[in-house]
């Protein structure tokens, strides 16, 4: 991966802000590392039924049409 890969991320909340910024804190590791590590659990854990999900809808969307 090329380090000059990157994604902004804006908490939903103040409230999430202050968890990132606390476990940062904590853990001495930066901010990024943090967010990352939550994307890449989210995608561990939901990319695949959310891929699905999405082709299910279109094939449902789509036999209706027809």
């Amino acid at each position: 991966m090329d380090k000059n890969e990157r994604i902004t991320c804006t908490p939903h909340s103040k409230y999430e802000y202050e968890m990132v910024q606390l476990l940062s804190d904590l853990s001495g590791k930066t901010f990024s590392f943090i967010v990352a590590e939550a994307l890449h659990d989210y995608l561990k854990n939901n990319f695949e039924s959310e891929v699905k999900r999405y082709l299910e809808i279109g094939y449902i969307l789509n036999s209706k049409k027809q």
